[in-house]
């Protein structure tokens, strides 16, 4: 390895350090406490030397934010439609999987939802930010929505396109709701929420059913 491809590696594990520094100091003490210098002192370096890295909170803030989306575009969701007793069953197994899925990220929507909050809003929205995580799923969802007409268990009036907006908006809700919990209070709260999206995607299969 020559000098220069060294040299670059070596920044970039330092960058990667500091990235898992600040998103373990966003999590616990919340951005409004956040400050570069205290981040410099937990990883034993000078402001100086931060600074080379990152210009400022949000910044770091911007970085995390991409890391997380980039993330999820080559995380592997659980999108196939498992096998149920007809294909509302199999719907509701699909929504209650993605879900189980979506609570092992939920540090990643915490983080999301405060670049919502703290970066211009030009360049975070939470429609925007969120919804690559329910675009993961639309496409399975979408086809299960069409078997079960085939199969001629939905209501007569029901609009797919309709459905599919309700859809995102509800999981969008959900999303936001999650991320929101306290990172003391989630590990408590995770069997509640998790009968909580048991009783909403119940309620929802029921709404459309024949």
């Amino acid at each position: 390895m020559d000098q220069t491809a060294y040299f670059a590696q070596m920044r970039e594990k330092r960058k990667t350090e500091i990235l898992i520094s600040a998103r373990k100091m966003f999590l616990t003490e919340g951005i409004a406490v956040f400050n570069i210098q205290q981040l410099a002192r937990n990883l034993d370096i000078s402001t100086v030397t931060l600074y080379k890295y990152f210009k400022n909170s949000d910044d770091i803030l911007k970085a995390l934010q991409k890391q997380i989306l980039q993330d999820l575009q080559t995380d592997s969701f659980s999108d196939t439609i498992p096998a149920g007793k007809d294909s509302l069953d199999s719907l509701q197994q699909l929504l209650e999987t993605f879900y189980t899925e979506i609570l092992k990220r939920k540090e990643d929507l915490s983080l999301l939802l405060l670049s919502e909050w703290y970066l211009p809003s030009k360049e975070a929205k939470t429609a925007s930010i969120l919804l690559p995580y329910i675009n993961k799923l639309e496409p399975a969802f979408f086809s299960a929505l069409k078997q079960a007409q085939t199969e001629h268990l939905l209501k007569t009036n029901f609009d797919i396109s309709d459905s599919l907006h309700f859809f995102q908006q509800m999981n969008l809700t959900m999303l936001e709701h999650i991320a929101l919990i306290k990172k003391t209070q989630y590990a408590k709260k995770k069997k509640e929420l998790l009968q909580q999206i048991h009783q909403l995607i119940s309620s929802y299969i029921l709404s459309i059913k024949k």
